[in-house]
């Protein structure tokens, strides 16, 4: 079966050496790993014990395919969140780091009553085909965290930057994301297996990339203007 390509940028020599993005089964929990395929139990009739194993997790066939199929997103810095009435604060070791991380504020999301923020982390994806990509909370490396990744769907071709929403509740302590955490996973919404080619570009072609999947022309509807208009021009 023909692989999705997917072609990954950075301009960050550490992200590039200690981040990629890979396929999820490179990034699985440790309680996972440890966890036996089975265990024993005693089944018997007339009181004659037979032992028998049993499957655990580890054998749940939705459970594998489910951790075999997407790409882990790992966070490459730490980052500390605290929401206060439903207003993000953030810290991170740089300021350069800071300004990856964007607030949706109150008036976005009313009704949404949770803290809500968009993290950047390093890469551009390109994927020429348009294949759609659910993204998704990695809940087995992360059931036990007061945080959550929000979920939705895109394609990268018409949509470039890698942003993962991150989610707290309301006036929820201080938390921290450890850089090298798994935080999302891509799940390609396709049975075709992924290939992830990384390159570690100059910052002026990583900005091109950039910028020619995200074009800030119009204040509304961008990726629907924007496929609208590549439609009718024949721009791929």
């Amino acid at each position: 079966m023909k692989p999705i390509i997917i072609t990954a940028y950075t301009n960050d020599a550490h992200i590039y050496d200690m981040f990629k993005i890979e396929s999820a089964m490179r990034h699985l929990p440790k309680w996972f790993k440890d966890l036996s395929k089975t265990y024993p139990t005693t089944v018997g009739n007339q009181g004659r014990p037979i032992n028998l194993p049993v499957s655990t997790m580890k054998n749940c066939p939705a459970i594998i395919d489910y951790l075999s199929r997407p790409l882990a997103v790992r966070i490459p810095y730490d980052l500390v969140l605290r929401c206060d009435d439903g207003e993000m604060a953030w810290s991170a070791p740089s300021q350069r780091i800071v300004d990856l991380v964007v607030e949706f504020n109150k008036t976005q999301k009313e009704g949404f009553d949770i803290g809500h923020c968009k993290a950047g982390v390093g890469w551009e994806l390109v994927e020429p085909e348009g294949i759609p990509f659910l993204f998704t909370d990695a809940y087995y490396n992360n059931f036990s965290k007061d945080w959550r990744v929000t979920q939705g769907i895109t394609n990268f071709r018409d949509q470039h930057h890698l942003a993962i929403n991150i989610s707290t509740p309301i006036n929820q302590e201080q938390t921290q994301i450890d850089a090298g955490q798994p935080i999302c996973y891509l799940m390609p919404l396709s049975e075709r297996p992924v290939k992830v080619v990384s390159k570690l570009v100059s910052p002026e072609e990583y900005k091109h990339i950039a910028e020619k999947g995200n074009k800030k022309f119009t204040f509304i509807d961008k990726w629907k203007k924007n496929r609208k208009l590549k439609k009718f021009l024949g721009v791929p």
